[in-house]
């Protein structure tokens, strides 16, 4: 419910920003229109709903670093290989998993 609360704000902040446009300066041709809408309004908007989400609608959520293992773990290069001869060993060591059936 929060996310389509947030949602709905951020879409007040770019349609705010084309009201202003044409109540405050008085700007009412189609360039400005553009301009206010769809460039300040969208990236204001944008902004409105990632700090809010971050803090409101995904706020519990923790977001640590992801753990991978190295790309050349467990790999057996020949001294002095590298570039194509490291990503083709790469690629034989481990191949893709078959999927199984669709």
């Amino acid at each position: 419910m929060l996310f389509i609360l947030f949602n709905a704000v951020g879409f007040g902040v770019s349609a705010l920003c084309l009201v202003l446009s044409h109540d405050v300066p008085g700007l009412t041709f189609r360039t400005a229109d553009n301009i206010s809408a769809n460039v300040i309004g969208v990236d204001l908007g944008a902004v409105v709903r990632f700090v809010s989400y971050r803090r409101y609608v995904f706020a519990g959520q923790e977001t640590g670093p992801v753990r991978t293992r190295p790309l050349t773990a467990g790999l057996v290069v020949p001294e002095g290989a590298g570039g194509l001869s490291l990503l083709c060993a790469g690629l034989a060591a481990h191949p893709p998993q078959d999927p199984g059936p669709c």
